[in-house]
């Protein structure tokens, strides 16, 4: 009776343990954001988290319905428009049994039709003599941005400055006129160029009497 009970528990657990529908798979984006713009590329990748990436299948859904059927592609790239906004998932089905499927979590996309606008901001709007300013951009209300930094004197051409990109923030030891824009993703989306920012020098006078 014992061995009986014993083999009919190991036929109602085997297709429990071999059909893996938790959420054990991840979708991830870049960019990093789940807040993006139309223009914008997004790219979602589909991590089973077991075996290697060429063991599945892969396909992707949109508010439930699938927009990918499953494919060896682990990764699916959109061009964003507004009414793309909503939920997205993917599943893996593993190639060596129909049975093995896994669903990842759902990521919720908002997809704005406005350009953002950078955002420069200083503490002061003059340089301390013979010191520096920092200079910070930002984009409001999303992630993952990389600047880029413009300057020009009144009488020149606007240059952009040489950073490494990657930092919001730059220090400026030379009056003139300043603005940045944030980019991110590829094909590169730029938001639009900030306001631009005059600094002035403060002069150093010395004590005369």
């Amino acid at each position: 009776m014992g061995h009986t009970l014993l083999c009919v528990l190991s036929l109602f657990l085997l297709p429990l343990l071999h059909c893996g529908q938790a959420e054990d798979a991840a979708l991830t984006l870049e960019p990093r954001s789940s807040y993006l713009f139309t223009g914008e590329s997004v790219t979602f990748i589909c991590d089973m988290n077991e075996g290697n990436d060429t063991d599945w299948y892969y396909k992707f859904n949109w508010n439930g319905q699938q927009i990918v059927s499953f494919n060896s592609r682990k990764s699916y790239s959109l061009e964003l428009t507004e009414d793309l906004s909503g939920d997205y998932q993917c599943i893996g089905r593993h190639q060596g049994s129909t049975n093995l499927t896994k669903h990842s979590n759902k990521v919720t996309l908002s997809v704005s039709a406005l350009r953002p606008t950078a955002t420069l901001r200083a503490a002061r709007t003059s340089i301390p003599a013979g010191g520096t300013l920092t200079l910070t951009c930002s984009v409001e209300g999303s992630g993952d941005w990389k600047y880029d930094w413009f300057s020009r004197n009144p009488d020149s051409h606007e240059t952009k400055m040489v950073t490494d990109g990657v930092q919001n923030s730059v220090s400026v030891s030379h009056e003139g006129i300043y603005r940045c824009r944030g980019r991110r993703g590829n094909p590169v989306f730029f938001t639009k160029l900030s306001d631009m920012h005059r600094i002035e020098k403060t002069c150093r006078f010395s004590n005369l009497f």
